[in-house]
């Protein structure tokens, strides 16, 4: 039984994210997006639950539901910049590429943070050092060229919830 409701639990994360994802909700979109759900939660069910759900899988799944709501607030926020930059007569553009700390050890967590910086809109991480724990990212209007306070403004409230997916 407990089977059923992992595979179910990941069948329903992974078409909600499918459908998030794509933008729009459609007859092609729902199949296509079962499909793709079906096929994952065939090939990874037994990686992501080895045996049985625990409870720290269902803590981890809290953390993954937090990091896509931060994400996504930060994407509609990032895209409300960028297109204020793009209709304003005077945009204020101060190109620059500046170091951001991190405190992650994984390296699938910090392949994550820099993949959601790339994705933001205004950003682009270049350069992932993991030696000295530092990301170079080119910021389209960089406020500071302080590296705690341009981590506060790019990556702001990502890092605590993949450290806690992948830790």
């Amino acid at each position: 039984m407990k089977k059923i409701i992992n595979k179910l639990t990941l069948f329903t994360l992974i078409l909600f994210l499918y459908i998030l994802f794509t933008g729009r909700i459609n007859t092609l979109t729902i199949v296509t997006g079962t499909l793709a759900s079906f096929i994952l939660v065939a090939i990874f069910e037994k990686i992501i639950f080895k045996g049985r759900l625990k409870v720290r899988d269902i803590i981890k799944l809290s953390y993954i539901f937090l990091y896509i709501y931060y994400f996504i607030k930060a994407e509609i926020v990032s895209h409300i910049k960028i297109a204020k930059l793009i209709l304003s007569k005077n945009p204020r553009i101060y190109p620059a590429i500046v170091r951001v700390p991190f405190e992650l050890e994984d390296t699938y967590g910090i392949a994550l943070l820099a993949s959601s910086i790339t994705n933001t809109p205004g950003t682009l991480t270049l350069h992932a050092d993991r030696n000295r724990k530092v990301l170079y990212v080119h910021w389209l209007t960089a406020y500071t060229r302080d590296p705690n306070e341009a981590k506060k403004y790019i990556v702001g409230r990502l890092e605590k919830p993949i450290r806690n997916i992948f830790g």
